[in-house]
């Protein structure tokens, strides 16, 4: 239908709807207007006639009243028809007060005004006639007039001149609107001319002159995106230009195939490689000519599943295929393919490149490879054998000293032999460190994962070093803090080595001064922890653009050094790499003259739980063992021999292991043997050798298997364990390793842990030792027992601050006073238990007693102590009360001293008694005297204020701190003095009092001159 329309009436067009729109607007304006003027000129007419009929009706009244006063109805008659040139009045009437009708006169249809006695007061006539009522009389009404009016029709809305005038103003509008409406319709004329020209053509229509302002952002907009359109283009045109550049001066082979696999681009590296010509392969499956005959259906399927689902395993990936020569040749070759757009089709651009030279090179690279690790191999055997060789003799000229410098020697012989021994202990040193550092450059250093106590493995390095500190008058000292685990997982032994070169590095450039070694904790986790280790020295110091150099191989901060202090300069490179293996890092603080301090980092596993103790057995009968020792050197084995000898042991000897093997095989009766100590090194065997073979006899009765070697290896451990050895012993030997391992290996029942030196320090564990105790005296000597012990110790002076320190740090155990100030043990023991409770943890606690009373046990049970020990502390009693929380025993006994006071003659001081439990330790002895003596003005001054205040109270517990402090000193008589005074004080005997007092006083002036003797 609107095909039908003529083209002037369509309203497509945006001009035509914009002129129906403003005629429609301007006609609907000029009816609206005219109506409104319309009701406004209605209701302007309408009050004027009104005001006009209301002046009316009281002219009218004023006429009338002398004609209603005097009830003149002709004279009221002439009057209202006076009113008859009026003549929208319908009626009108004059009545009296009570609205009688005196007069009235209607319209008659001819339009005169004439009596009409008919007409009654509110009756209707005239729809639209208003009525309108007036008093006559000036004050009081005496009549009424009401008057009724016909309302005037209303003008007619519209007439000719308002439909002339609308036509008219409508006109004009719509030529205005056109008018208007020109200048942006041009603009939006010349936007379509731009946007029609942009995709087909780069020459674009320039814009119109005197652009509104309205339409001027969309015209630069269009004319902006026209210029970007063309320089798009242009650099569209560049691109393909550059693309297909690049494409034809690529090295690898760029094939463009579409989605029927047919080639619609191949580019001239592709042409050289493959041997066709471009124009050859266009439009061809590419499977025909460059894809192996056995690959194409795999080429094929995989099309297939891309075209259907999208997805292609070899797509944007680069993998090896075989490819295919136009002479039937194939070569191997790296491809990646790429899906492109081809004009809304899909399409692929493979990128090929020739690998057969690079194979070719790969399998020279391989074969040069296994070339250099049998020649890596061949050196490390060499090595390997080379320091099997060098060790031994190493290990007779070692063993042969340290027996020659057992037996007697003049002054001269020992210092030569001792600097024998030292340079033997070098040689073998420098040997070590090229060994390992032939394994670190091949990546064949291991390490062991076992249980270790940390603590152990620092005392023994420190051990290891000691004498050589205390031959340079070097102060040599290590401390661990507190907050640092000791049961780890991990390798002491190559802890212990980088431990020991550093203190080594130290124990060589310090001349005078100290050495220290500081253990402290920097990361701790549920299952594993970092530590911190620094060996600090004193000594010639590094200066600061030499610090980095001293980490490589082969290097020293100073080339004058190696001259003077001998070094190969391996070791911190050594010890680096170590560091690393234990997810460390190694670093120095140093300045030249004030000394160094060397730090590194190192992981370790927490162990789940202490090693469980390997228990010997409780009687053994050393004299009915029976031990083989072999050994191919004879120094070694007499060294063995002599060691168990030594124990009533019986022992043979083997020299080597054939020889030991014979005589397993003999035909007599087989020797049962409780052990057999193998030497690693058995001369014609080594000791795992000799083991495999006796493994294969079968004995009815097979022995305990112990090993001994120079220095453990890495994987020896796994080796014994796949063996069945259950001990390995590395050098230096100390007989009481030997020994415990020979016992506790017999001991053993079923599968146990390898018995090394570690297990063995782990058994025999040091403790960490928190001491409560408020007496300086008491606090010496149980400190020098627990370090004669090999135990750990801090000290606090009060339950309190036992409480305390428990908070931040695990004790092992604790040794707690019983009576402290601020507060006692058996408070402290109580709040211990009661956090405990809610943490789970349980701490053994040792009490410690000058009271020795019955009922003590009781009171130490009920305040939740494990053990307790009288004073004075005798050695014995402590390391059995220790020994007892290391076993799990941890049963309440009651250690009393060796007799009871009253049991012997009193004296004011027992030094033997006292030597005694001091170890013999003179110094010891002398040092506490000289303390409780610096300690007795204090003391004794506190006793006189207690006693001037006559508190029962505190005297007795300014007693117990004296009774404390000399409890240790065996002052038999003081100390029965002051049980005398405590027991008066305990039980109110104030009558008592002043004599107990004399009496103690007497008996410490006796005690402290005694001790002046001694320290005299």
């Amino acid at each position: 239908m609107l095909a039908n329309t003529p083209r002037l009436f369509r309203l497509n067009s945006l001009k035509h709807r914009l002129l129906l729109l403003t005629s429609v607007l301007a006609c609907m304006a000029i009816v609206l207007t005219t109506a409104l003027d319309h009701a406004r000129e209605t209701r302007a007419t309408d009050a004027r006639q009104r005001i006009q009929a209301q002046a009316l009706t009281s002219h009218i009244a004023t006429l009338t009243a002398a004609g209603v006063a005097a009830n003149d109805t002709g004279s009221l008659n002439r009057t209202l028809e006076a009113f008859d040139s009026f003549p929208h009045i319908q009626r009108l009437i004059v009545t009296d007060r009570q609205d009688q009708v005196l007069a009235a006169v209607s319209r008659t249809p001819r339009g005169t005004l004439a009596p009409d006695d008919r007409i009654q007061i509110g009756a209707t006539h005239i729809s639209q006639a208003r009525d309108l009522r007036a008093p006559i009389g000036p004050i009081a009404p005496t009549g009424w007039v009401h008057l009724s009016l016909d309302a005037p029709p209303p003008p007619p809305v519209f007439t000719a001149t308002t439909a002339l005038l609308l036509g008219l103003m409508l006109i004009a509008a719509t030529l205005a609107v056109a008018w208007v409406m020109r200048r942006p319709l041009e603009d939006l004329a010349h936007a379509e001319a731009v946007a029609t020209a942009l995709p087909a053509s780069t020459l674009i229509p320039p814009p119109p002159a005197g652009v509104l302002r309205e339409n001027q952002p969309l015209t630069e907009a269009l004319q902006h995106a026209a210029e970007r359109v063309r320089l798009a283009q242009h650099n569209l045109a560049a691109s393909h230009a550059r693309m297909r550049a690049i494409t034809e001066a690529a090295l690898d082979s760029i094939i463009t195939i579409d989605a029927n696999g047919c080639i619609v681009d191949f580019n001239p590296a592709a042409e050289i490689c493959f041997g066709y010509r471009r124009e050859d392969t266009l439009g061809h499956p590419v499977a025909d000519l460059i894809i192996p005959p056995d690959m194409r259906e795999a080429h094929s399927q995989g099309m297939a599943h891309y075209l259907a689902t999208g997805e292609g395993p070899v797509l944007s990936r680069q993998i090896e295929v075989m490819a295919m020569r136009k002479n039937g040749d194939a070569f191997p070759a790296e491809l990646a393919i790429v899906p492109i757009d081809l004009n809304g089709t899909p399409g692929f651009t493979a990128y090929l490149r020739d690998i057969s030279e690079r194979k070719r090179s790969e399998q020279a690279l391989h074969a040069a490879k296994l070339l250099a690790e049998a020649a890596n191999q061949a050196k490390s055997d060499f090595l390997a054998n080379m320091s099997h060789e060098i060790r031994t003799p190493m290990n007779a000229i070692i063993g042969m000293t340290d027996l020659a410098l057992e037996t007697r020697l003049d002054d001269e012989q020992r210092e030569y032999l001792t600097l024998s021994r030292d340079a033997a202990d070098a040689l073998l040193s420098l040997v070590n460190d090229l060994l390992d550092y032939t394994k670190i450059a091949a990546g064949k250093l291991d390490f062991e994962r076992i249980s270790f106590g940390l603590r152990d493995c620092i005392a023994l390095s420190h051990r290891t070093l000691k004498d050589a500190a205390e031959r340079k008058q070097l102060s040599f000292t290590y401390h661990v803090a507190p907050t640092v685990p000791d049961h780890l997982v991990g390798d002491p032994h190559r802890l212990r080595q980088v431990l020991i070169n550093l203190i080594g590095n130290a124990l060589k450039f310090t001349e005078s001064g100290h050495i220290t070694i500081h253990v402290g904790l920097t990361e701790s986790g549920a299952d594993s922890a970092e530590l911190k280790f620094s060996v600090e020295d004193s000594g010639i110091g590094i200066a600061k653009d030499k610090q980095q150099l001293i980490f490589d191989a082969f290097s020293q901060a100073d080339t004058s050094s190696t001259r003077r202090f001998g070094g190969t300069g391996l070791g911190l490179t050594i010890c680096s790499q170590l560091i690393d293996s234990m997810q460390g890092r190694l670093w120095v603080d140093s300045e030249p003259g004030k000394g160094s301090t060397f730090h590194f980092t190192a992981r370790f596993e927490r162990a789940t739980a202490p090693a469980a103790p390997i228990t010997r057995p409780a009687e053994t009968d050393l004299g009915s063992l029976r031990i083989l020792v072999i050994a191919g050197n004879e120094a070694s084995r007499s060294h063995l021999t002599g060691m168990i000898e030594s124990w009533n042991m019986l022992c043979d000897t083997c020299a080597s292991g054939a020889e030991a093997l014979a005589g397993f095989s003999g035909d007599g009766p087989e020797v049962r043997y409780h052990a057999i100590v193998a030497d690693t090194d058995l001369g014609d065997m080594s000791a795992f050798r000799f083991f495999e073979k006796l493994n294969a006899h079968g004995l009815a009765h097979p022995p305990i298997r112990l090993m001994t070697a120079n220095a453990g290896q890495r994987g020896d451990a796994a080796r014994c364990r796949s063996l069945g050895i259950q001990a390995y012993l590395s050098r230096p030997i100390e007989p009481s390793d030997l020994l415990d391992a020979i016992l506790l290996a017999i001991g053993t029942d079923g599968i146990q842990p390898l018995i090394t030196r570690h297990s063995l320090r782990e058994q025999r564990r040091r403790l960490n030792v928190l001491l409560a105790e408020d007496n300086k005296v008491n606090q010496m000597l149980a400190l020098r027992l627990l370090e004669k012990l090999g135990h750990v110790s801090h000290v606090v002076n009060n339950g309190l601050e036992a409480l305390s320190a428990c908070e931040s740090t695990h004790f092992d155990v604790i040794l707690m006073d019983v009576q402290m100030p601020e507060m006692g043990g058996f408070e402290a023991t109580a709040k211990l238990r009661e956090r405990e409770a809610a943490t789970g943890r349980y701490t053994p606690i040792i009490a410690m007693t000058a009271h020795a009373m019955p009922g003590d046990r009781e009171r130490c049970l009920a305040a939740g102590m494990d053990d307790y020990v009288a004073k004075p502390v005798q050695p014995t009693s402590l390391a059995a009360a220790l020994a007892a929380i290391v076993s799990g025993d941890q049963r309440v006994t009651h250690r009393e001293a060796a007799a009871a006071v009253t049991s012997r003659p009193l004296s004011a001081f027992d030094q033997e008694t006292l030597l005694a439990n001091l170890g013999g330790d003179h110094e010891l002895m002398t040092q506490l005297a000289a303390l409780y003596l610096d300690d007795e003005i204090a003391l004794r001054e506190s006793l006189k204020t207690a006693c001037n205040s006559g508190d029962l109270q505190a005297i007795h517990s300014a007693v117990h701190g004296l009774k404390g402090a000399i409890a240790n000193f065996s002052a038999d008589s003081a100390m029965a003095a002051a049980s005398a005074l405590e027991s008066i004080c305990r039980n109110g005997e104030s009558d008592r009092l002043d004599h107990a007092i004399t009496q103690f006083n007497t008996e410490l002036d006796r005690f402290a001159e005694a001790l002046r003797g001694v320290t005299a």
